[in-house]
């Protein structure tokens, strides 16, 4: 599925730092996917991460600013709740969790604000600026606050893998391949153990 995007924005947008951008805004690949991408496509990595990084501050401000208010208009329609559900049921463990964990009230707002950092910068599929802008939303975060901790975090990540990208060198579609892998697994797991516990719910 990854791969199908990525062709699909490759063969409309020939710049590799345009197209570094626009697929650093697209949830499937974000930061990660568009500069392993362009680095194995022989572009300069440098630049394509620049180019990437660049348009997610104009993203984090929009999540920061908009999703708060989207889930708030989801909460007054229970079907829409329930169907989104299926897209934020792990971020909302996720969210859950962190507020178990944060018991002291003036600590709390630094830990949970770490918490979304620390989820946005982990350099894993699907943990990118979109999800942890999603996450911000759900533990009700400041806006201000929400902001500087997606950007922070999409900044450790894509210097991360701007890391891996400059070590791998020729081997960069090989990491590009083992992404993409990634991002299908951990699309089609909560699918699968829906399908498990629903089997043996009935055995």
């Amino acid at each position: 599925m990854a791969f199908r995007v990525i062709d699909f924005f490759a063969g409309k947008i020939h710049d590799p730092y345009l197209l570094a951008a626009v697929l650093s805004l697209v949830p499937l690949t974000e930061i990660k996917g568009s500069i392993l991408y362009v680095a194995s496509s022989g572009a300069k990595v440098w630049l394509a991460a620049l180019a990437a990084y660049l348009p997610t501050l104009a993203l984090a401000a929009f999540e920061a600013v908009f999703l708060p208010k989207f889930f708030s208009l989801l909460d007054k329609h229970p079907k829409c709740r329930r169907a989104a559900g299926f897209f934020t049921d792990r971020i909302a463990k996720a969210a859950d969790k962190m507020l178990r964990n944060s018991e002291n009230r003036e600590k709390r707002m630094d830990r949970l604000l770490f918490g979304v950092y620390s989820f946005v910068a982990l350099p894993l599929p699907l943990t990118g600026i979109w999800a942890g802008g999603i996450l911000a939303a759900m533990l009700g975060l400041d806006r201000k606050r929400t902001f500087l901790a997606l950007a922070a975090g999409n900044f450790t990540a894509g210097g991360i893998v701007l890391g891996i990208a400059l070590l791998s060198g020729e081997y960069a579609s090989a990491v590009l391949d083992v992404f993409c892998a990634l991002v299908l697994l951990a699309l089609l797991l909560p699918i699968i153990k829906k399908g498990v516990k629903k089997h043996f719910s009935k055995a």
